[in-house]
This record gives structure tokens, sequence and C-alpha cells, in this order.
């Protein structure tokens, strides 16, 4: 989980500045934006913010544990009735969902033990949960919070994480799952998005203050709650920790105090369970998630010294830039914002309008913020690297915007993400945090197959200027624009080196066409140039390098035609019949790109 506290004490604000924010939701206010190498932090002044401390003191006394458990005890919502669910699955086969929890976690929040006892529920330890889901079949039969009480009759309450995971193994082809759904515990785990790579989870998890009217935890046991349902995947110090607390007396007020807890605002110190300090920055970047930190009137000296640079500063708000997109267009459109931009998180959150009082400090803000997020892309695809071969290495990624035509002919602009990875053109959704992720790509296509061409001025479909177009063989013709002139530049010299490489790699390229009649073979060699062989006598036709080449056109449908300058300066054309005619095309146009650029290097 993301530790507020060190992050602020050890990230160095690189740029800071005043702007006004808009989240749509309240009048704009002036606010302190600062840029860190990792995250924006948003900081509200004090002065403008008293009435809203005030009320949020006011909410969180009417939310007390006291009454909150008191209204439970009554509400069917918080915890439905037992359901026996009965599932199927083949040999060799999972279950379909991923859980947590066990007697190993630790049972460390009075108001889930308070409620277990309410609902005659015996629990040491937290129970096992249904964290995640894998198979939609399973969608209407259970829900992430299901708590399993027993496994074909096997009671779990007793067992830790991995015992509760071998009994699931272990369980045969027909599995009688005895359930109860658990409201308290569903929020933490269904905000959770995890990816599997080597068995390694990546947890990110956001709670929103709306849970505090919603008969939730506060926010200490929140934060402690996460503790614990991270810790199965944790280092080995935490996981120490946190057994350590199991041994201790169970009265939740002398946990507490153990725990550091204060007692004015049970303010848990996030510092006691931290992930260690010796994991890499992607790892910790990968549970970045928006945090809203709310004022509040019990922070001593040195918290208020950690958590804000200026006693007016109390209301912080950090959004990660790991992954993060920055647009100053209105969303799906093609229209400017004025002086100001939007800032979009890896999950989707979204920071509101910043609105700059110049143009320069508009720019200012965009170039400073792009720069951190490209840093953590390029971290990110060094570490991915390591687990590529040279040849299928990552050369560049980066977000870009495509044009899509909706119901009525409307255009509308959809974020993509955009890699290119050894010989293939990447197209995602989502950016790809595992070499898993490229794996499942839906949209893949060869480069040196794919025709990249930047759209002149007088053929732009609408206002947005820095445009250009991926074709291939499928018929579809994508339409992409970047944010800026030199995002522009920099995509075309990447796809350009990406194309070389890829061309330099695969060496030849071979296509089945018809010459004069007779059939034959096209090799394109980037050493040799264009050679015709007929394929009954495998004799060689003809052969031209790529110098020689004067002028190509094609008919649209299966034929091309080619104009080559033989060494005694005739000039001789040829045609051939190809059912492969715009791939072959542009098989060509890549390797006389790497061609040309190998002439200029050695130039």
């Amino acid at each position: 989980m993301f530790d507020r506290n060190s992050a602020q004490s050890s990230l160095d604000i690189l740029y800071e500045d005043r702007v006004t924010l808009n989240d749509g939701r309240s009048n704009p206010e002036t606010v302190l934006l600062q840029l860190t190498s990792e995250t924006l932090v948003i900081r509200r002044d004090k002065l403008k913010n008293d009435r809203n401390s005030v009320d949020f003191s006011l909410e969180q006394q009417s939310n007390s544990l006291d009454n909150r458990l008191q209204k439970s005890t009554n509400d069917e919502e918080m915890i439905s009735d037992e359901r026996l669910i009965k599932l199927h699955r083949q040999p060799n086969e999972t279950l379909g969902f991923s859980i947590k929890g066990g007697i190993d976690t630790g049972m460390c929040l009075e108001s889930i033990k308070i409620f277990f006892i309410l609902e005659n529920i015996s629990y040491s330890g937290l129970p096992i949960l249904i964290s995640r889901i894998t198979k939609h079949q399973l969608v209407n039969m259970i829900k992430v919070g299901d708590a399993i009480l027993n496994i074909n009759g096997i009671d779990l309450s007793l067992m830790s994480h991995d015992e509760a995971l071998h009994c699931l193994r272990t369980s045969g082809n027909e599995v009688l799952l005895n359930v109860k759904y658990m409201k308290l515990m569903a929020p933490f785990l269904s905000h959770q998005i995890s990816t599997n790579n080597d068995m390694k989870h990546h947890q990110f998890s956001c709670i929103s203050s709306k849970q505090y009217n919603q008969g939730q935890p506060n926010n200490d046991e929140q934060e402690l709650l996460h503790q614990l349902l991270h810790c199965e995947h944790s280092n080995d110090v935490d996981k120490t920790k946190i057994e350590n607390y199991n041994h201790e007396d169970d009265n939740p007020v002398d946990l507490i105090s153990k725990l550091n807890i204060s007692d004015s605002n049970t303010n848990f110190n996030t510092s006691l369970i931290r992930k260690s300090k010796k994991q890499s920055r992607r790892k910790r970047m990968k549970n970045y998630l928006p945090v809203h930190i709310p004022p509040t009137n019990s922070l001593t000296s040195s918290q208020t010294r950690s958590t804000s640079s200026s006693c007016s500063s109390t209301v912080i708000s950090e959004f990660p830039l790991f992954y993060a997109s920055i647009t100053q267009y209105i969303c799906g459109t093609d229209k400017l914002r004025s002086n100001s931009f939007q800032l979009s998180t890896l999950d989707g959150s979204q920071l509101g309008i910043i609105i700059c009082d110049t143009i320069l400090k508009q720019q200012t803000w965009i170039k400073q913020i792009n720069i951190v997020i490209k840093n953590l892309i390029r971290l990110t695809v060094d570490e991915l690297n390591q687990t590529f071969l040279p040849s299928d290495q990552i050369h560049y990624e980066t977000w870009l915007y495509e044009r899509f035509t909706i119901r009525n002919n409307l255009p509308e602009w959809k974020t993509k993400f955009f890699a290119l990875k050894g010989n293939d053109v990447y197209l995602f959704d989502r950016p790809p945090l595992t070499s898993y992720d490229f794996i499942c790509c839906n949209k893949i296509y060869c480069i040196y197959e794919t025709l990249f061409q930047i759209v002149k001025t007088d053929y732009l479909l609408d206002d947005r200027p820095y445009c250009f177009t991926l074709e291939n063989n499928d018929e579809y013709k994508h339409y992409f624009c970047l944010e800026t002139k030199q995002e522009l530049i920099e995509f075309e010299t990447n796809w350009q080196r990406s194309t070389y490489m890829a061309v330099y790699n695969v060496k030849m390229k071979s296509f089945g066409c018809t010459y004069m009649g007779k059939i034959c073979r096209l090799i394109i060699d980037i050493h040799q140039g264009f050679s015709l062989i007929n394929n009954e006598t495998n004799l060689l036709l003809w052969n031209y390098k790529f110098s020689q080449l004067k002028s190509s056109t094609d008919n649209a449908r299966t034929k091309l035609y080619f104009d080559f300058q033989s060494d005694n300066e005739k000039l001789i054309k040829i045609e051939i019949e190809c059912q492969h005619l715009k791939t072959l095309i542009y098989v060509i146009n890549s390797f006389l790109t790497a061609k040309l650029i190998a002439v200029d290097n050695c130039g």
C-alpha cells in the first residue's frame, strides 16, 4: 500500500505553483500544485477549508464505531444468510477464484472482532475471503467479499491462508462451499486490482471518503485492514510483525496501544506495517492510487511537517504519475481547453481541471509532468526488458488518442496505449504491467507490414493537428493523434528506429506471385535487394538492388509495376501479380526505409 508519510518525506518537490482547480463538484478554488518524481500533489489552503474540516469532524463523530456496530446487528445487508454453493471443475483446472485471509493474518480490528461475535462466527484471524473471481460463470454464484466457512464439510475457521489454499486445491472435481457474504469486508476487496506475474500479486486499493457515510470502518481501521488483507503477499518482515500481533492479548484496547494508535483519534501509524525499503520503485509504484488525506485536529507536530510544507496547507490529495496520462483537450473531442489541462491516473481517476493563469504556465506544467511520466515508464520498460530476449525488447511506449466514429457519424477520441516491442506494434486499452499482458494483447501488428503516415494539414479530419495513420492488411486504418508536435516527431523517430531494427532482424521476406504467366516468388532481401525466382525451375529470373528502383505503382487490386534502372542506365519495366498486394507494398516501404536509415548512418 502507498505509504503517505514516507513518500512525503522522501520525495523532493521538482516544481510547484499556485493554480485553480475545478473538480466539477464545487466552485473553482486556488490550490498549491506540487510535482514530485512520482506523484502530483494538491494542497488546499487551510483558511478556505476550515468549514469543510468542521463538517468532516462532525460527520466522523456521527459515524462512530459504537453507533455503527449497534446498527449493524439488525442490518440484513451487512452479512447475508449462509449459502451452499456447488462448483464443478475439470481435472487440473482451478476453481476460478482467489482467496485472502486465514488465521495467520491476525484479527486486530475491534469492530470486526465484535461483529463476528454478534454473528456467532468463530475466527481468531480474518476469515477466508473470496478476493477475486476469474471465471465469469461464477459471477452469479459467488461474489467478492464472500467468506468461505467450510469446504466439503471441512471447517476453515482455524486454518491458515496456505492451509485453506491447499484444501481448495485438493477438494476434488465437485466442491461444496458454505459461504456467507461479508459486506464489511467487501469494499476492501472489490477495489483491488491485481495482476499475476510469477505468482506475485500487486494490489491496488482505493477507498473513497463516501464510505464514511456507509457504515464502513473509519480511516484508521481501513488502513490497518488493508495491511492485514495485503500481508500474505508482503515481505517476510511484514509477516513476522503481523504474526507477533496475533500472539498478543486479545484485548482491543491493549492491542491498539501496542500498535501505537493515537488515543485521541485512533490514528494508525502506518510506519509499523509498511513494505520493505528494499522493494524496487516499480513494485512500490504499482500500489499507487489517488489518496485523499482529510483535515484533522489531532496531528502531532512531526506528522504536520510530514504532510504539509506550510501551516496553511492541510488537505492533501496525491495522484500517482505511474502510467498516468495528461491532456489539454476536452475529453473525447478535438477542442482545446483554455490555459488548462487534466490528468488521469492508471486506475481511471481524474484530477479535475487544472487552470493556469497563462498558456506559458500551462505548457510548463504539461512538459514537466510528461517528463516524470516518461521517466516512470522508462523504469518499468527497463525492468520488463529483463524478462525478454534481446530480439524481443520493448523499444518505445506512449499514450496516444485514437479517433472513432460513433452513432450519427459523430467522432470521438479515446485514449490508447501504444508499444513497440521486437518486430511488433501493440495497442492496449490499459498499459501493460507484466510480460503476460503483451501475450494477451488482441491488437498486434507486424511493424514492417504496417504503413505509418503523418496526416498532412489538408487531410486532417478535425481540429487536432498532430495526427498520423497506421494501416495494415486488416482493411482498417487507425487514425491517431498526439498532443504536441514534439511528441509526433519523437513518435516518428522511434517508429523508424524500430522498423530498422525489425527489418535487419528478419533480413528477408518472400511473397508468392506470377510473372509473365509463371508462378514465382519475389524475395526482398535487405542486402541483395529484389530477386525473382521461378518456383518450378528454382532459377533466378532477375535481381535488382534497392538503389536501382526508380518508381513503383499498383492498380490497388493485385498488380504491382516496377521501374528499375539497369547497369547500362536503361529503364526496365516489370509487372507482377500478387494476391497480398497491400502487405507486399508495406514490406517494400519498410525495407526501403531501413535501407535509407542505414545509408544515412554510414554517411
